[in-house]
C-alpha cells in the first residue's frame, strides 16, 4: 500500500477519506465520520467526491472570475470574490477598486 492513501488532508470546506482498522470512512470538514464501512479506498473516495458535490453546489464553491483583475480562481463561495493575489495586494493597503481621478487616470 502507498503511504499517500493514509494522510488525511482537512482543506477549509473539504471531506477526507481516512483508513481505519483496515476500512476507510469518510470525514466531514470538521473531522467527524458521515459514512464508513467502506472496504476498498476507490469506493470511499467515489463517496466523499458526492458529498463534496453537494456541499460546493450548496456554498456556491468553484471557479469564479476576480472582481478585481478578471482572473478565474477557485472560490470557496459566494462570499468570496477576489483572488488571493488581490486580496494579498488589498491587505497591504492597495485599493484595487480606488476611484480614478478625472480623465480616467488613477489617483
Amino acid at each position: 500500500m502507498d503511504g499517500a492513501r493514509h494522510i488525511v488532508s482537512l482543506h477549509r470546506g473539504r471531506y477526507a477519506v481516512k483508513n481505519v482498522r483496515g476500512g476507510y470512512v469518510v470525514l466531514d470538514p470538521h473531522g467527524r465520520i458521515v459514512a464508513k464501512g467502506f472496504v476498498d479506498h476507490a469506493r470511499a473516495d467515489a463517496k466523499r467526491d458526492r458529498l463534496q458535490a453537494e456541499a460546493d453546489t450548496v456554498a456556491k464553491r468553484g471557479k469564479r472570475p476576480c472582481i478585481s483583475c478578471a482572473r478565474t480562481f477557485d472560490s470557496e463561495g459566494i462570499h468570496n470574490r477576489m483572488c488571493p493575489t488581490c486580496r494579498l495586494r488589498n491587505s497591504d493597503g492597495w485599493n484595487p477598486h480606488g476611484l480614478a481621478r478625472r480623465g480616467g487616470r488613477p489617483g
